[in-house]
C-alpha cells in the first residue's frame, strides 16, 4: 500500500512538473501565437487566404526581435528590407534565369550580412520572408497587392513590437544591461575581498564574462550597435582581469592576502559609482580613475599589474561609453561596414562563406525545380529543403531524422481528424490550433513538425483530397532530404569537429598575434583598445569552441576541454606579460632579450613545433612577478603541446601538416 502511495505521489509530481513546463512554454509563446493569429485573420479578411504565406516570415521576425531593444532605425530597416525582399522574391518568379540568379544571390547575401559564428541563425527570419513569398506568388497583375500585404504586415509587426515592449516585457537596453553587469562585477569583487576564491568564484566570473561577450555578439548583428558592442567587450575584459586574479590566488595561496582586500573594495566602490552615475558625471569619474592610476602606489607584483590593468580598461570603458552625436553617430558608414563584413565573411574558410554557398545552392536547385515542375504545391520541395538545411552539419543531420517522423505523424493526425471537422470554420480553427502548438514546440525536435505538417495539410485539404496531399507532402520531404544530403556531403560541409578544428587554429594564431603585440609594446605604447579587441575575439571563439566540443561527438572530450582551458590560461598569462611591460615591471635592459624570445615563441606556437620547449631554461627576468607569470606560461605551454599532440586531440590538429612526436621526451617544467 505504501509503495502504491509512493508511486502515485511520484506520478503526481511528474505530472505537475510536466504541467509547469507546458504552461511555461505556452506563456512564453503566447505573444507569438497571438500575433500570428491576429495577423493571419486580418490578412485573410482584407486580402484573401492566398496571401497567408507572408505572415510566416513576418512572425519569424517578431519572434526574433521581441526580446531585443528596437529603435527607430531598426523599424525603418525592417520595413525597407521586408519590401525589398518581397520585390526580389516576386521578380524571381517571372523567369527561370531570374529565379536562378536571385536565389543564388539573395540567401547568400542574407547569411553574410545577418549571421555570424556566434549567431549562426541570424539570417533565418529575413530569409524566410524571401523564400516563403517566392513559393506561392500571385499573378504578375497582383504583384502590387502582394507588396501592399507585405507593407501592411510589416507595419503590424512594428506596432506589435512596440506594444510588446510596453505591456508584456520591455527588453533591457544596452545601457541597462551594462549597468547591471557593473553591479554584478562589483559584488563579485566584494566577495573576493571577503576571502572567497576557488571554483565557485571562478565559475561565477566565467559565467558573467560569457554573458558579456554574448551581449557584444548580439550587438554585432545590429548595423548601429558599435558603441554597445565595444562597451560589452571592455566589460568582459574587466571580468577577465578579475577571473585571472581569482584563479591565480586560488592556485598560489588559496586565499587573497590582506593588501588585496583594500584594493578590491576600492575598485568595487568605483564600479558602483560608475553604475550609479547613469551616464552623468562621467568626466569626474574619468578624472578620478586617471588620478588613481597615476597616484596609487603599489609594490611591484601581481596586484600592481592587476590594479593598473583594471583601471586602464575602466578608463577606456568610460571614454568609449560616451554617446555618439552629430556626424559621429552615422559612423561607420553603411557601405564601409558592408564592405568590411563582406571581406571578413566571403572567404570559404569562414562559417558564413561556407554556409551561405550551401544555402544558395539548395534554394536555387529546389526553387528552380519547383518553378519548372508545373504541379500544384510543388513549393513544398523548397520549403522542406529550406527548413532542413542548418548552419552545422550535425543540426541538418538531426533534422533529417526528426522531421520525417514528425511529418509522418502529422499526416496521420490530419487523416484521422480532418474528415470529422465541422466545415470550413472548423478546419480553420484546427489549423490555427496546430499553428499555436507549433510555436510552443522546440524547433528541430521530432514533435514540432507534427504541428507544422498538420497546419499545412489542413489548409491544403480544403481544396484537395486528404490522401493526395499526404502522399505529396511525404514525397516532397524525401526529395528535399536527398538534395540536402547531397549538398551537405559534397559542398563544403561544416561539421562541428571541423569548425572546432578551425577555431583551435584561430586560437593558436591569436596567441602568435599577441606575441607580436608584445613586441610592438617594447618599442612604442599600444592602445588598450587593440589588446581588448584581441582578448574579446579570443574569448568569443573560446566559448564557441566549448559549445562545438560538447556537440562534436568526439570520444575523449575531457582531454580536448583541458586543451582549450590550457589555451585560456596561456592567453591570460600573455596579457599579464603585456601589462607588465606597460607598468614597468620589465626592465629596459631586458627588452632586447624579450623581443627575440617573443619572436621565437610566437612563431613556434602557431603551429606548435618541435623544439619550443627548449626555450624554457633560457628565460629569466629581474622582476620576480614577471618571472613567475612567464614560468606559469611555459608550464602551460608544455601542457598544451602534450595535449595537442595526444591521440585524443588528433581530430583537432591542423591539416596542413601532421604534428607527430612533437615531444621527444616528457620534458621538464621551467625553473
Amino acid at each position: 500500500m505504501a509503495c502504491g502511495k509512493k508511486r502515485n505521489s511520484g506520478g503526481a509530481a511528474a505530472c505537475a512538473g510536466y504541467g509547469r513546463e507546458l504552461w511555461g512554454r505556452v506563456r512564453d509563446a503566447g505573444p507569438i501565437i497571438l500575433f500570428n493569429l491576429v495577423l493571419s485573420l486580418l490578412v485573410m479578411e482584407l486580402f484573401g487566404t492566398e496571401y497567408l504565406m507572408t505572415t510566416a516570415g513576418i512572425t519569424a521576425i517578431f519572434q526574433s526581435r521581441r526580446d531585443r531593444e528596437n529603435r527607430l532605425p531598426d523599424f525603418a530597416g525592417m520595413f525597407c528590407l521586408s519590401l525589398l525582399l518581397c520585390a526580389l522574391a516576386l521578380a524571381a518568379t517571372l523567369h527561370v534565369g531570374l529565379c536562378i540568379l536571385l536565389n543564388l544571390a539573395g540567401p547568400f547575401a542574407l547569411v553574410l550580412l545577418q549571421s555570424n559564428q556566434f549567431a549562426p541563425k541570424g539570417y533565418f527570419p529575413y530569409a524566410m520572408c524571401f523564400v516563403f513569398q517566392e513559393l506561392r506568388p500571385p499573378q504578375p497583375s497582383a504583384f502590387g497587392i502582394q507588396l501592399l500585404v507585405t507593407a501592411f504586415c510589416t507595419l503590424a509587426l512594428i506596432l506589435a513590437l512596440l506594444l510588446h515592449a510596453r505591456w508584456v516585457r520591455r527588453p533591457a537596453s544596452g545601457e541597462e544591461a551594462a549597468r547591471q553587469s557593473l553591479l554584478t562585477l562589483a559584488g563579485l569583487l566584494d566577495r573576493m575581498a571577503d576571502g572567497e576564491v576557488g571554483e565557485p568564484m571562478e565559475r561565477a566570473l566565467s559565467d558573467l564574462e560569457k554573458s558579456l561577450h554574448t551581449q557584444a555578439a548580439v550587438h554585432r548583428t545590429d548595423w548601429d550597435g558599435g558603441r554597445w558592442e565595444k562597451v560589452f567587450d571592455l566589460l568582459g575584459t574587466l571580468v577577465q582581469r578579475a577571473a585571472y586574479l581569482a584563479s591565480d590566488a586560488a592556485r598560489q595561496e588559496g586565499v587573497l592576502p590582506p593588501e588585496h582586500q583594500e584594493v578590491l573594495r576600492q575598485l568595487s566602490g568605483l564600479l558602483r559609482e560608475v553604475e550609479a552615475s547613469g551616464g552623468g558625471g562621467r568626466a569626474a569619474l574619468l578624472a578620478r580613475a586617471q588620478a588613481l592610476l597615476a597616484d596609487t602606489e603599489l609594490p611591484d607584483g601581481r596586484l600592481r599589474i592587476f590594479y593598473r590593468g583594471f583601471l586602464r580598461t575602466l578608463i577606456l570603458l568610460l571614454q568609449r561609453a560616451e554617446p555618439a552625436t552629430g556626424r559621429e553617430a552615422l559612423r561607420p558608414a553603411f557601405w564601409a561596414l558592408l564592405g568590411s563584413r563582406l571581406r571578413d565573411r566571403i572567404r570559404l574558410d569562414s562559417f558564413q562563406g561556407r554556409f551561405a554557398l550551401r544555402l544558395a545552392v539548395v534554394m536555387t536547385v529546389s526553387c528552380t525545380v519547383s518553378m519548372l515542375w508545373d504541379v500544384e504545391r510543388s513549393y513544398w520541395f523548397p520549403l522542406h529543403a529550406f527548413l532542413l538545411l542548418q548552419p552545422s552539419y550535425e543540426d541538418s543531420a538531426r533534422r533529417m531524422r526528426t522531421r520525417p517522423i514528425g511529418t509522418a505523424l502529422g499526416c496521420l493526425l490530419v487523416s484521422l481528424v480532418y474528415p470529422h471537422l465541422p466545415g470550413t470554420y472548423g478546419a480553420f480553427a484546427f489549423a490555427f490550433f496546430m499553428s499555436a502548438c507549433m510555436y510552443c514546440a522546440t524547433p528541430g525536435t521530432w514533435n514540432q513538425p507534427i504541428f507544422a505538417t498538420a497546419f499545412a495539410l489542413t489548409m491544403a485539404s480544403m481544396t484537395t483530397d486528404v490522401p493526395v496531399v499526404v502522399y505529396y507532402r511525404l514525397f516532397c520531404l524525401l526529395l528535399a532530404i536527398a538534395l540536402v544530403l547531397l549538398v551537405n556531403r559534397f559542398l563544403l560541409p561544416t561539421r562541428r569537429v571541423d569548425q572546432l578544428r578551425r577555431n583551435l587554429k584561430t586560437l593558436l594564431l591569436l596567441h602568435r598575434q599577441y606575441w607580436d603585440i608584445i613586441r610592438v609594446t617594447l618599442r612604442e605604447p599600444v592602445d588598450l583598445a587593440v589588446t581588448s579587441e584581441i582578448l574579446t575575439q579570443f574569448h568569443l571563439i573560446y566559448e564557441e569552441s566549448l559549445d562545438d566540443l560538447a556537440q562534436s561527438g568526439l570520444p575523449d572530450q575531457e582531454t580536448c576541454r583541458a586543451l582549450l582551458l590550457t589555451l585560456w590560461r596561456m592567453f591570460s598569462e600573455l596579457e599579464q606579460i603585456e601589462y607588465g611591460i606597460q607598468t614597468g615591471a620589465v626592465e629596459p635592459e631586458e627588452y632586447l632579450f624579450l623581443d627575440a624570445l617573443a619572436e621565437e615563441v610566437g612563431e613556434r606556437t602557431y603551429p606548435p613545433q618541435p623544439g619550443i620547449l627548449k626555450l624554457a631554461p633560457r628565460v629569466t627576468f629581474q622582476e620576480e612577478t614577471v618571472n613567475g607569470i612567464f614560468r606559469r606560461y611555459m608550464e602551460n605551454l608544455l601542457q598544451m603541446v602534450r595535449l595537442y599532440s595526444s591521440d585524443a586531440c588528433q581530430a583537432l590538429r591542423m591539416r596542413h601538416g601532421p604534428v607527430e612526436e612533437i615531444l621527444s621526451s616528457k620534458g621538464t617544467a621551467p625553473h
